[in-house]
């Protein structure tokens, strides 16, 4: 559970740490040139066919959350292990392998002395809380704003050819 930057590649030089093997910092000045490259020039909203594309807008708004959120959490010289991703495959899924990353990780926070925080998804921040995350802050995003057409699916609707509505939680745990 190595912090990575937004891109989801390591291009930041290791930094070594005591006791905690295999941990990489973050550094945040590199940090911000490094999201302004992943974003490219099209950010602005300016582009008529950005506009108009739902997918660009939604990847725009939650892009600028994140960078908020990154910013308010890690000030420059902020030592801290951000989660990128914990994925657990479906069929071993409920089976406590997904806690027990999160237990590692937290671990070595601890042992460092830092701080853990965590874009999570929906489905999974039930499983951040009982690690002991806290809810800093949320993104509600209403889906059938940016839907291109109706669920697919009955059972993806939340009331009939509606979407509804997901909730990114940014969470943080205090090392113990």
């Amino acid at each position: 559970m190595p912090p990575l930057p937004a891109n989801g590649t390591n291009t930041h030089p290791e930094e070594p740490t005591k006791d905690v093997p295999e941990m990489r910092w973050r550094d945040e000045k590199k940090e911000e040139s490094t999201v302004q490259e992943a974003k490219g020039d099209n950010t602005t909203g300016d582009s008529k066919e950005e506009s108009d594309d739902p997918t660009k807008r939604l990847e725009n708004l939650t892009g600028e959350d994140v960078n908020r959120w990154m910013k308010e959490l890690m000030p420059p010289g902020t030592k801290c292990m951000f989660v990128v991703s914990l994925t657990v495959a479906p069929e071993w899924q409920g089976q406590g392998i997904g806690s027990a990353f999160l237990k590692w990780g937290a671990e070595n926070a601890d042992k460092a002395g830092v701080f853990c925080w965590v874009h999570s998804s929906e489905a999974a921040w039930t499983t951040y809380a009982k690690a002991g995350f806290e809810v800093v802050g949320t993104l509600d995003v209403d889906l059938d704003e940016y839907a291109i057409g109706p669920p697919p699916r009955k059972e993806l609707e939340v009331s009939k050819g509606k979407w509804g509505h997901y909730v990114f939680r940014y969470m943080k745990r205090l090392p113990r």
